[in-house]
């Protein structure tokens, strides 16, 4: 079943109040009729617990539901099951309060769990969480659900497969949501990075050339052009220093020989230091690199 129609299946009343649990999404009845359920009876109380807190975050089940299923469907050991249902119940649960307090509205049940999802892969790949609610809230009247979750799903390839920071994930995200890039123009933003990277070029330099694009109203073809220009520039400043560089230690070496047949009038310790100096320095020094973020504890796993 879809989660829209799961969204939509008859709520059951439950003592308390009102539960979420539709009538064939709730672990109860999975332990009673799919044919994986005996092998887990084991653990069904453990799992009806962490379903039930989830259920008190505001966490749709059909989303665990949807990761029970996936993990008996791989036999993935009872215990196992359970630790990797309560991390992904923990990442849900503050997806939902980071939505929440950056007051986006998502009004349709399946809006939420899409963006849900997205966000859970984000705190998987160890996006911080001040730096997800600063996300949301970058797209809070600008960009409609659909934009949203493929703009969160493109970050989340973005920092699986770049070494860019928190830092820089904000700086990027929040451009891109700000802005009016066509949604069919998002999963074009990795290639763009890779080349970049293939060029020399550090990740957060880049971020921070394609967010100053967008921020402009440009798209890809602009931030192609846009990298290249700095490419170019970076290329420019390192090959004027080094040439500086040698400038500087060829005239130092003429200095210290002085007039054929004179006689130095400086300590040799000395001359030697300040020729060795000139000749070091010329060399330069290789460009570094980014940092590459950490993980939040309660991201990882599932």
């Amino acid at each position: 079943m879809t989660l829209r129609a799961a969204a939509a299946a008859i709520l059951l009343l439950a003592a308390g109040g009102t539960s979420l649990f539709a009538a064939d999404k709730n672990p109860g009845s999975w332990f009673r009729s799919d044919p994986q359920g005996p092998a887990y009876a084991v653990v069904e109380p453990d799992v009806s617990a962490v379903f039930t807190a989830a259920e008190e975050s505001g966490v749709p089940p059909s989303l665990l539901m949807d990761k029970l299923e996936e993990g008996a469907s791989k036999s993935v050991a009872p215990d196992k099951l359970v630790m990797a249902l309560r991390a992904e119940a923990d990442r849900l649960a503050a997806g939902q309060a980071a939505i929440t307090r950056s007051r986006v509205r998502l009004a349709a049940p399946d809006d939420r769990s899409k963006v849900l999802k997205a966000i859970s892969l984000l705190f998987v790949a160890g996006v911080q969480d001040n730096t997800v609610q600063s996300l949301l809230a970058s797209s809070s009247g600008k960009r409609n659900p659909s934009d949203l979750v493929d703009a969160l799903n493109v970050l989340v390839q973005i920092r699986l497969s770049t070494g860019l920071t928190d830092e820089g994930m904000q700086i990027l995200g929040t451009a891109l949501l700000r802005s009016g890039l066509a949604r069919a123009s998002f999963q074009a933003l990795p290639g763009v990075l890779f080349n970049a990277a293939a060029r020399g070029m550090p990740d957060e330099t880049a971020a921070a050339v394609l967010a100053d694009v967008l921020n402009a109203g440009g798209g890809i073809l602009q931030m192609e052009d846009a990298l290249q220009k700095k490419a170019d520039t970076d290329t420019d400043d390192l090959t004027a220093g080094g040439a500086g560089q040698s400038g500087q230690g060829a005239q130092a070496g003429q200095g210290g020989h002085g007039r054929p047949g004179s006689v130095p009038t400086t300590p040799a310790s000395t001359r030697s230091g300040g020729g060795t100096g000139s000749a070091g320095n010329g060399g330069g020094n290789p460009p570094g690199q980014s940092d590459t973020p950490g993980n939040k504890d309660h991201r990882k796993g599932g």
